[in-house]
């Protein structure tokens, strides 16, 4: 089934921010504005079952949570620069997490510094035609 956008995502995601708890659902709120704030090309959507960000066309980043607690996916994070190794390896080789605990979470430098690189990612491959995947993948870091 194709991604939803518009109001038909946000149906959705409605809908999923009601079924977190009530100490997740600020914190998911506050991320995927955010996110969707980040730049002009980005755009909620519904896809996978949880709200997805696209940045000029290219799956950006997601939101979706596990029994710790919520996670941010960057669709490019194995390709990211990340020397405070914020990011969680995941079973998926170019995907990587960022767990969100607090509001304060969404404000680390280090943070938007990494939302940033795949901001680029997704603007030079739109530009070129082609996916945000360069095959380059950086070592995976287990926290």
């Amino acid at each position: 089934m194709p991604p939803l956008s518009g109001s038909a995502a946000e149906v959705q995601i409605s809908k999923w921010f009601a079924g977190l708890s009530a100490e997740q659902r600020p914190l998911a709120e506050a991320a995927l504005s955010l996110l969707v704030s980040i730049d002009p090309s980005c755009e909620a959507r519904w896809s996978y079952g949880s709200p997805f960000v696209y940045a000029y066309g290219k799956i950006y980043t997601f939101l979706a949570r596990d029994r710790r607690g919520l996670l941010l996916g960057l669709a490019f994070g194995a390709q990211l620069d990340d020397p405070q190794g914020l990011l969680e390896a995941t079973d998926r080789q170019l995907i990587r997490h960022y767990r969100v605990n607090a509001l304060a979470d969404l404000e680390r430098e280090a943070f938007l510094e990494l939302l940033g690189q795949q901001l680029d990612i997704a603007a030079s491959a739109a530009r070129r035609g082609e996916s945000g995947w360069t095959g380059q993948v950086k070592p995976k870091r287990r926290r």
